[in-house]
């Protein structure tokens, strides 16, 4: 049986893993996916680094490969984009430009076992730069 949802203070609600995970995003403005990469991976979101990112809000379909993920099926999920850096941004944000996903339907079964897998990856993800203003 997996473990319970580890919870952290501040406002993450799980640690944040590097990670190099491919994944397909399919939005409402193409019906073919857009295969992108991953580079930060929690139970309740990704990071994906683009130049192009999508609209704040916007809902995406997901399809990924857990590192470690031990189910035949890929994970197939909703999520609403959350956070946009621009690329023209990138020296004021310290970070590449690209979006954070938020999964709004990943389930708890799911979710647990995501968290499971990502503990095993061997180092979280460094921290971030402060947020850059909204504009």
């Amino acid at each position: 049986m997996y473990e319970l949802l580890e919870s952290l203070p501040h406002s993450r609600r799980s640690t944040r893993r590097s990670v190099d995970v491919p994944c397909d995003v399919v939005c409402t403005d193409s019906e073919e996916p857009m295969p992108l990469t991953a580079t930060d991976l929690s139970a309740y979101g990704m990071w994906i680094p683009t130049s192009f990112p999508l609209r704040p809000g916007q809902r995406v379909v997901l399809s990924f490969r857990p590192p470690r993920w031990p189910r035949r099926r890929e994970l197939t999920v909703f999520a609403e984009v959350a956070r946009v850096v621009k690329s023209e941004r990138r020296a004021q944000a310290s970070q590449a430009g690209g979006m954070g996903l938020a999964f709004s339907d990943l389930g708890r079964e799911d979710r647990v076992a995501l968290q499971h897998c990502l503990r095993a990856v061997s180092a979280p993800s460094p921290g971030r730069a402060p947020r850059p203003p909204a504009t």
